[in-house]
């Protein structure tokens, strides 16, 4: 919702561009482009949105961090009470939810910040000129590293697909190597 109401503030700022250049100076020429938009801070919907972003993004990092507390203190807690396999399955899986996680703040964080980067110094992009894609391309493939992670990471996980696609030429496999070994 909020996107469609703040598109107006991102992609018609030319008086806002004018304005911003009568304060801090003469801007170069790519500034003045329609993919290069400054945040409207005068639009009080903006503002608004940029609160509510800003907000949701320290809740949400604030709740995971208590997540994860929590749940090593609970392992940790009734470590005692439970089964060595079950205390395993619950660590292995935390593991594989933090290690997740990482690829999510690696894969999106890093991206975002290499574009920050980009424009605070001015890279130009004649001189790198894929350097975009690249980070678009990590954003975008997050999801896929994350779900290899898991099924590389997490035990249960993995048996559990075993059992659910059972994979013929596995058996296969291994008959044709002992008769090619016997030929």
């Amino acid at each position: 919702m909020f996107s469609f109401l703040i598109y107006p503030d991102l992609k018609y700022q030319t008086k806002y561009k004018v304005k911003m250049e009568k304060r801090f100076g003469t801007f170069t020429g790519y500034m003045w482009c329609d993919n290069c938009f400054f945040m409207n801070f005068d639009s009080k919907v903006f503002l608004f949105f940029y609160g509510v972003c800003a907000l949701a993004t320290v809740l949400c990092f604030t709740s995971g961090i208590s997540a994860l507390v929590m749940t090593i203190k609970a392992l940790s807690a009734v470590n005692t009470q439970l089964s060595e396999r079950t205390a395993g399955i619950h660590k292995n899986f935390l593991q594989s939810l933090v290690l997740t996680a990482w690829i999510h703040i690696v894969c999106i964080l890093l991206p975002l910040l290499g574009f920050l980067l980009g424009v605070s110094v001015l890279i130009r992009l004649s001189q790198f000129p894929y350097f975009p894609y690249f980070l678009v391309m990590i954003i975008q493939e997050h999801g896929a590293a994350s779900t290899v992670t898991m099924f590389l990471t997490n035990n249960l996980l993995r048996k559990t697909m075993k059992r659910m696609l059972p994979l013929p030429f596995e058996n296969s496999t291994h008959s044709l190597t002992r008769t090619s070994v016997i030929s």
